[in-house]
């Protein structure tokens, strides 16, 4: 089947415009579709002007399916400007590989107010390992009574693989800088030359291949009474008991009271923590280990308590599966409903960022009436959209929805074309048509 098809539509009622125009160009056999599916309205409505543009490239097959999805809407009022705009390239191949990069823009302008964000999201799947990159990019300027309260400049950067996260941030205030970065080891070189790293920061220490400080005080390598602990570069004996090393509330090998904290090491053993508050360590001198959630008794392993934390994971909104399907085309009775399409996706055991369901059909009808497409998880209507069809066109209708409280572990999102009793909408108890119906579904998790 080849399908091509443009409605353009415009209206004027007292102080309202509207102009519309609808492109579809469509191939599908048995097992393969291909769309391009082009919609732009322009409206005003009394001080407000709005322009939106809808654009869906897809194309899929029994095994893999790919969409490049693309929404940008600009309005203006009396007070406030707005400009946004979406876009999702997308590609998945059975249920072991999906890819995904998503920008996401908004600027927004008021008297006293301007804002600017972009997000740019890229994420790669496959056989269950995740891989992520994410960027925001955000400023924001506000004002009171004519005088600025709060400005401020941000971007971070945020790398993920299978659940370990890390990345950097700079955040200037108008009054000061900060940067931070959150990872295992960070360096300062020149590669170009000796490829020598002469800073370097991994885990909790830091290697400097040399420095040039002009005055250096160890305030930690002073007793209390001021006295040189370091003398001719060396730790005088007198300042190390090499018997017992206590810290915090520890004066032996014993447990503190409840919530007093340190260490001993000693004659007895090991102690971290607080056993009277059952978060401690113990190591006693014959090599037996205590925790509140294992021990290790002569070379015996006792596990008690076990948290296993599921690599799938991965934090900000990360894309972990895609789903998909196209059903065949039909009537919707008057005052009845068909179930068009369905598919099934897994969200995981918990900590799911939710599910962004897509839908789209070609509607027709020989009148004038309302049609109505439903998605449905697990059996449950979560969205309605209705749209008016007008009689003798082929029209197609989108909606999208994001599910913010999927079920663990697969849900089945159904696709519904319905009509609406009379007394809920004038328009509906009239048969339509349907083609290409098709759901898409992408699950995230964090």
């Amino acid at each position: 089947m080849a399908y091509i098809n443009t409605e353009i539509t415009t209206r004027v009622e007292n102080d309202s415009l509207l102009a519309s125009q609808l492109n579809v160009v469509a191939v599908a056999n048995k097992d393969n579709l291909a769309a391009i599916v082009d919609e732009r309205t322009s409206r005003i409505d009394g001080d407000t002007a709005l322009s939106t543009q809808l654009n869906t490239v897809t194309a899929l097959n029994t095994k893999n399916a790919a969409a490049i999805l693309s929404e940008a809407t600009a309005r203006t009022d009396a007070d406030t400007a707005l400009a946004k705009q979406i876009t999702t390239v997308n590609a998945a191949t059975a249920a072991t590989a999906a890819a995904l990069v998503q920008t996401e823009t908004t600027a927004r302008t008021a008297a006293d107010t301007a804002l600017a964000n972009q997000i740019t999201t890229a994420q790669s799947t496959l056989n269950g390992n995740i891989a992520s990159v994410q960027t925001s990019l955000s400023t924001s300027i506000n004002s009171a009574n004519g005088k600025i309260s709060s400005l401020g400049a941000l971007y971070t950067a945020k790398v993920s693989v299978n659940g370990l996260v890390g990345g950097f941030g700079v955040y200037n205030d108008g009054t000061s800088i900060e940067a931070g970065f959150d990872v295992d080891t960070f360096w300062v070189g020149k590669t170009l030359a000796n490829k020598k790293k002469p800073f370097i920061i991994s885990g909790s220490s830091t290697y400097i291949d040399e420095a040039m400080i002009n005055q250096l005080t160890f305030s930690k390598l002073r007793d209390e009474s001021g006295n040189v602990v370091v003398e001719n570069g060396k730790l005088k004996a007198t300042y190390i008991n090499v018997t017992t090393i206590t810290g915090g509330s520890f004066t032996g090998y014993t447990w503190p009271a409840s919530g007093l904290t340190g260490f001993y090491l000693g004659p007895g053993g090991l102690l971290l923590g607080n056993g009277n508050d059952g978060k401690y360590f113990q190591l006693t001198t014959n090599g037996d280990l205590y925790t509140p959630g294992l021990n290790i008794v002569n070379g015996v392993t006792t596990l008690t308590a076990a948290n296993i934390v599921n690599t799938l994971n991965v934090a900000g909104g990360a894309i972990t599966a895609n789903s998909s399907a196209q059903g065949a085309s039909g009537t919707c009775p008057g005052s009845g409903q068909v179930d068009v399409a369905a598919c099934n996706i897994d969200v995981g055991t918990s900590g799911n960022l939710g599910v962004i369901i897509t839908i789209s059909a070609a509607l027709y009808s020989d009148q004038n009436c309302s049609a109505h497409m439903q998605i449905l998880r697990n059996g449950s209507a979560i969205y309605d959209t209705g749209t008016s069809l007008s009689g003798g066109w082929w029209q197609t209708a989108q909606g999208a929805f994001h599910d913010r409280s999927p079920a663990t572990g697969t849900n089945t999102y159904t696709m519904r074309c319905m009509n609406l009793p009379a007394s809920s909408d004038p328009g509906s108890n009239k048969a339509f048509n349907y083609r290409q119906p098709i759901i898409i579904c992408s699950g995230a998790k964090r």
